[in-house]
């Protein structure tokens, strides 16, 4: 049997957790822009330099183990 490649989940997971942050069908996101009433493409820009940051790290750390 094979083994699992601890490197490669932990990127798929911080990849799966990029992608669900950035969609509206995320609740947390949707009830927040809604309940403070702001501008959902406005939050998603403030939302992109944090969360690419994340995925470049955990890029980096798959490529170096």
């Amino acid at each position: 049997m094979g083994s699992i490649d601890i490197p490669l989940a932990v990127f798929v997971f911080v990849a799966g957790f990029t992608g669900a942050m950035f969609t509206p069908m995320h609740l947390c996101l949707t009830l927040t822009v809604d309940f403070f009433q702001a501008d959902l493409h406005r939050v998603l820009r403030l939302l992109l330099l944090p969360e690419a940051t994340l995925l470049i790290i955990a890029a980096a750390l798959y490529a170096v183990f």
